[in-house]
């Protein structure tokens, strides 16, 4: 009780449990309840507080924003992504926002978004006739305005608000789109948020906070490695910011993709508190009998068990070597919950 929980959800699954409990449901798919800005800079990097450093929160965002418009755009060069940075910059400094401001205390609605990029973009040209200033300039154009294919979801200012205690962000129409630089783009701001609420949450009386992963399989990609990287950082971390971490999936195929992949999936199960596995495939108990290979390993009655699990039943872990078999049984409550009958 009294602990904020995140939830993403790609496949629509907390609907029902969000209004049971009077929770707040972000569509994050087209942004028609909750818009995320992309030129909002946030106060979300763990390692200026970890390590009491002064934060430059302009520069940090500025390098966020080449990742984020190569996710987009990933045939940008070092040429293009250093004159966007430039106006970038431009473009803040005529907000009044540098390294020195304090972001906390700039309103949402204080910040720059897409039209007034297009805006200093268009009145740069005017005064420098840069071909490639153009093609900036109709690319924001294209793209941002004029009901362009990214205008509804990322040209105007953050609408997602933080006031309750059960947030889920619905990613269900985002996964749906087919598009995965879109997709990837929308990810990557929506963890660059969730990342701001941890760190905010640390100094909050109420200051327990979850973040649930979901369907985790669906968000990793080898391509596009923000969502791996934000649950690979925040298993070494979240600890620290009195959270936690919950990551499910029911293909674990995607977390054994590559080695790279590999590698971060498996210090994701070695740094989790616990751990738990249902019933699995043939396939796909040999997939987590490799990744749990450093983890104490499987022994063959352990998999024997998983193999034989029906619904509800599985192996919890409570470390590498300690192990229960459990039964899990929805009470009505719970049940209702879900929207699902007592039956």
């Amino acid at each position: 009780m009294g602990r904020k929980v995140i939830v993403t959800d790609p496949e629509r699954e907390y609907q029902e449990l969000c209004k049971y409990y009077d929770g707040n449901w972000i569509d994050a798919g087209d942004a028609s309840i909750g818009k995320i800005n992309p030129l909002q800079i946030l106060d979300n990097n763990f390692i200026d507080e970890l390590e009491n450093t002064n934060s430059s929160p302009l520069s940090n965002h500025l390098r966020f924003l080449e990742q984020w418009f190569k996710t987009l755009y990933p045939d940008f060069n070092g040429r293009e992504i250093n004159l966007l940075t430039k106006y970038l910059k431009l473009l803040y400094h005529q907000f009044k926002i540098t390294n020195n401001s304090d972001i906390n205390k700039i309103n949402n609605n204080d910040f720059p978004i897409m039209n007034d990029f297009y805006y200093l973009l268009e009145k740069e040209y005017k005064n420098n006739k840069n071909q490639l200033l153009k093609e900036f300039m109709d690319l924001i154009a294209t793209d941002f305005l004029n009901d362009g294919k990214y205008q509804a979801l990322w040209n105007g200012h953050t609408t997602i608000k933080f006031n309750n205690n059960f947030i889920v962000y619905d990613v269900y129409n985002l996964f749906d789109l087919d598009d995965k630089k879109t997709n990837a783009a929308q990810l990557i701001l929506m963890l660059n948020i969730i990342k701001k609420e941890i760190k905010e949450n640390r100094f909050k009386d109420n200051n327990q906070i979850v973040i649930i992963v979901d369907e985790a399989h669906l968000a990793i990609d080898k391509d596009n490695p923000a969502a791996l990287n934000f649950m690979y950082q925040m298993t070494k971390r979240i600890r620290k910011y009195n959270g936690a971490l919950v990551v499910a999936t029911q293909n674990i195929a995607d977390f054994v993709e590559n080695e790279t992949i590999f590698k971060k999936t498996t210090a994701i199960i070695n740094n989790s508190q616990y751990s738990f596995i249902m019933g699995l495939k043939p396939n796909d108990l040999e997939k987590v009998i490799n990744l749990y290979k450093s983890y104490g390993r499987l022994t063959s009655v352990e998999q024997d068990y998983i193999a034989r699990s029906v619904k509800g039943q599985g192996l919890f872990f409570v470390s590498g070597f300690e192990r229960y078999r459990i039964e899990i049984q929805a009470n009505k409550k719970e049940k209702a919950g879900f929207g699902k009958k007592d039956n």
